[in-house]
């Protein structure tokens, strides 16, 4: 339980260390995460880590596995760009892209390195989420030292 509530406290002051406000909005972002948590990350880190993510690590080891679940997990995040002008659609799923294979190998390696933990990945995701509100270069940076913290924490 520590190591799961260290992480979004562990991002939140990471972020804070980057200039970003702590106001409501942020730690609003950060509730509405973990409440949503048990409904959306947790089944979607099930899937993504425990099943696609974890097999590729085993059969073609962990570079492959984050490039290959990092691609199929930006992806389904496209129906959140319908509507949005061609353009836009196609520079924000670059970006997601990147960001999501790169999210990827950090979340493989804290998979790894907590013995399993889908639940410790849940709350990765949602830290990202979360702190993503604050910038995407900001969220990324907060989550990879929330991670890096936690991973030292926990053993």
């Amino acid at each position: 339980a520590a190591a799961f509530l260290a992480l979004p406290v562990a991002a939140a002051l990471v972020a804070a260390a980057f200039g970003a406000e702590l106001r409501a909005p942020m730690l609003a972002a950060f509730v509405a995460q973990l409440a949503i948590l048990p409904l959306v990350n947790l089944w979607e880190e099930t899937a993504v880590m425990g099943v696609i993510q974890a097999r590729l690590t085993a059969a073609r080891g962990p570079v492959v596995a984050a490039v290959v679940t990092g691609l199929v997990f930006g992806l389904y995040h496209l129906p959140l760009q319908l509507g949005q002008p061609v353009g836009d659609v196609a520079i924000s799923m670059a970006v997601i892209l990147v960001l999501a294979v790169l999210l990827r190998f950090v979340a493989g390696w804290l998979y790894a390195g907590t013995g399993g933990s889908i639940l410790l990945v849940a709350g990765l995701h949602a830290t990202f989420n979360a702190v993503n509100g604050s910038g995407v270069p900001l969220a990324a940076t907060a989550t990879v030292v929330a991670v890096w913290a936690l991973r030292a924490f926990h053993g």
